[in-house]
């Protein structure tokens, strides 16, 4: 903490509960002589109540500047996770400028401001998650643990004698320093010398950030920064040179500035499974096979030569004068063969084809492959490259020729496109490289680069985003709901009738129109959405070229991201015969990614599910009441039957949405002109399908679930549709 207030940056204070992460910013604050003020974040605070506002003096009708409690040295930011990303976005001026604006007027903050935040690790209900922005804003993270026993013991012993740990003079607490030492220690800071190889070392460290595999948001630019002024103040603080022997410090302090994601397990913890058909064919995960790769081929000018050899030989046994000139040219070309061989092996030794690729790549997007051929010999080579992806990638393979010169490196870019979601493990390039004289062609072994981890189409999700910001939700069909009443957000102005509170009058509105004005509120209120995605028999059947559970998993996502804008809770559990993956509800830009990486590699299975132990599963990991979403398909009016019983018996306690698919080629059949016995004999078949189905349907409205019947096309739309509508009646 005394290094951040040195470097004049801010900080998160992370704990549980009980460990006087309060009571230290404010001993902090008084023994610097800072001016303190604390801020209890709540869910209905408002940005005016941490900055201040223009309060409107009807005496002579003009606006005066009412301060917030941010003008002050040291501000505490109590459980700033309480507040709704609105409230916490009001620090962001503060924390990097230093000041305030109100209605277009600057007021600067005083020269120590320092904002500390704490922070709550083990509630996370009624917690909003600290956007990017303002974490990149924060200096350090500093975890507030559980204190030993002796310490524990002590804290006890001194309150049992009368200490009052918030009478702090009266606890012996006095100010050691004034605001004035504070700002030159600050100044004597900022002066220290810091040597040129430890500031390359600096950028260098954040550089890395933004290139490892396992980093999802690299460090930035005021990352450097920070890293360097907390560099000084920790010397400073313990009367040392910055050298590049405090390496280990520099490492610590940016590792809690980069947000990573682990590859090796999914977001529930469980190890990721490769799906059989999502496995090459060659089986390489890695380097090609040595076998594959050691042994020489010869080349067609070989063959030919050896063929041309094979005739005099066969001559020789009836003219004896020919023996000797074909035992020399026998001698001659196994010398020469001999020669390229021996050539060959040095070559390749010194080259070296890798090839690299996104892990992260989505379905029907185009991504980079680049194949790169070092020679590290001193001579220049061609080499032949054949490169081979699953089945599901386009194209499924591609013929490289590649020329470098000595010393040097080459590479070859394509582009390729996964058609289908899921974990792939290409084999690695197949190369070969034909020595000077073309007689023997030797195979390099080559680098596959790692799997291919294929997500669902997101494109959805930036298109839902950016009309969002347009308004223009309807060109894709969403109608948006708003709901009027009591909230944090704003839904407009109204007249000021008798009741309304004090506190909502607007008083810049009040100025202008002369009469009173209050702002009507937008209610919000935060549900869990819990989406039960069937990945049974039912799902596996295609459509378009696709299964029906990768139309549910796209539309899941969909739903998922809408939801999590709304500022609702997300959880999910796919199960077939047996649970199969399970998300617990959450929110936030990290759940998201939780969410999209948990199913992108479910696939379906040819069992049954059985639906009653699954819901009675998902009432036992749910139990909290919320919007539940059933994906499923059932064309036999007996499968529909069976999920009767189940969605009555989670209608008890949550509002059941039970998404089923339209059969189109029903659909197409009722509706095809008859022309013949076949024609008439397929449409009656539908016809009796058709009532059956809707019988059952019945049967499933009776349930006290709603039940969206809707084509795979429109299935997006029609659950994002439903689900705002829910939440626009209170439907929970």
């Amino acid at each position: 903490m005394l290094a951040a207030l040195l470097a004049g940056g801010h900080a998160v204070l992370e704990g549980p509960p009980g460990t006087a992460k309060t009571l230290l910013v404010r001993v902090l604050a008084l023994a610097t002589g800072c001016a303190f003020r604390r801020v209890q974040f709540t869910p209905d605070l408002m940005p005016s109540d941490i900055l201040g506002t223009n309060v409107f003096d009807p005496r002579d009708s003009t606006f005066r500047f009412a301060r917030g409690p941010v003008f002050a040295d040291v501000v505490l930011a109590d459980e700033i996770n309480r507040a709704p990303a609105k409230t916490q976005a009001a620090l962001l001026e503060c924390m990097e400028e230093r000041s305030v604006t109100i209605d277009g007027a600057v007021h600067p903050l005083p020269e120590g401001f320092t904002v500390f935040a704490t922070m709550n690790p083990i509630e996370l209900e009624g917690t909003f998650p600290l956007p990017e922005a303002q974490l990149d804003r924060f200096l350090m993270k500093i975890r507030v643990g559980e204190i030993d026993a002796a310490a524990e013991r002590e804290v006890v012993a001194r309150v049992a004698a009368g200490m009052d740990p918030w009478a702090l003079a009266s606890s012996g607490i006095r100010r050691g320093i004034t605001s004035a030492d504070l700002a030159a220690a600050r100044a004597a800071v900022r002066k220290i010398a810091v040597e040129e190889h430890v500031q390359e070392y600096l950028v260098e460290i954040v550089r890395r950030t933004r290139k490892h595999s396992a980093v999802a948001l690299g460090a930035s630019t005021r990352a450097a920064v920070a890293l360097l002024n907390a560099s000084r103040a920790r010397s400073r603080l313990h009367r040392t040179r910055v050298r590049h022997s405090r390496r280990r410090e520099g490492i610590g302090a940016i590792r809690s500035r980069a947000s990573t994601e682990h590859r090796t397990r999914s977001a529930n913890g469980e190890r990721r499974r490769v799906p059989r058909h999502c496995r090459d064919s060659g089986g390489h995960t890695g380097t090609a096979h040595p076998s594959r790769v050691k042994v020489m081929r010869p080349t067609r000018r070989l063959v030919t030569l050896l063929a041309l050899a094979a005739l005099p030989a066969a001559l020789a046994t009836r003219i004896p004068t020919l023996s000797w000139w074909v035992v020399a040219f026998d001698v001659a070309l196994f010398s020469v063969v001999a020669v390229d061989a021996r050539r060959a092996r040095r070559t390749r030794a010194g080259l070296a084809i890798r090839r690299s690729h996104p892990t992260w790549v989505q379905r029907a997007r185009e991504f980079e492959v680049v194949l790169e051929l070092q020679n590290s010999t001193d001579r220049a080579h061609v080499v032949d490259i054949v490169d081979r992806f699953p089945e599901t990638f386009e194209p499924r393979e591609r013929r490289v020729r590649l020329a470098v010169g000595p010393r040097a490196v080459t590479a070859s870019h394509s582009k390729v496109v996964a058609h289908r979601r899921g974990i792939y493990v290409p084999m690695a390039p197949l190369a070969s490289h034909r020595v000077e004289r073309g007689l023997v062609r030797m195979p390099i072994p080559g680098e596959s680069g790692g799997a291919v981890s294929v997500l669902p189409d997101l494109s959805k999700l930036g298109q839902f985003d950016a009309l969002v910001r347009r308004r223009r939700l309807h060109e894709i069909g969403i109608r948006r709901t708003r709901q009027r009443g009591e909230g944090t957000e704003a839904a407009g102005l109204k007249p000021y009738v008798a009741g309304d509170p004090y506190a909502s009058i607007d008083w810049k509105a009040t100025a202008r129109k002369g009469a009173l004005i209050t702002r009507e509120m937008q209610t919000e209120r935060r549900q869990n959405v819990v989406v039960l995605l069937d990945c049974g028999r039912r799902m596996a059947r295609e459509v378009e070229g696709r299964s029906r559970l990768d139309h549910a998993i796209e539309a899941t996502l969909l739903l998922s991201h809408v939801a999590l804008a709304s500022d609702d809770r997300v959880g999910l559990m796919a199960f077939s015969d047996v649970i199969v993956r399970t998300i617990a509800v959450g929110r936030g830009v990290a759940h998201a990614r939780a969410l999209a990486q948990a199913v992108f590699a479910i696939e379906p299975t040819l069992r049954e599910p059985p639906y009653r132990r699954m819901a009675t599963e998902a009432m036992h990991r749910f139990p909290r009441r919320g919007l539940v979403v059933l994906f499923t398909d059932a064309m036999e009016p007996s499968s529909l039957e069976t999920l009767v019983d189940p969605l009555r018996f989670l209608s008890r306690h949550h509002r059941v949405v039970c998404v089923v698919f339209k059969d189109d080629f029903l659909e197409a059949a009722s509706n095809d002109p008859i022309e013949d016995d076949e024609a008439l004999f397929r449409a009656g078949a539908a016809a009796d399908l058709t009532i059956d189905r809707r019988r059952g349907m019945l049967c499933l409205n009776q349930t006290g679930a709603t039940v969206i019947d809707v084509p795979t096309r429109g299935l997006s739309v029609a659950v994002v549709n439903r689900y705002l509508e829910i939440k626009a009646r209170h439907g929970v």
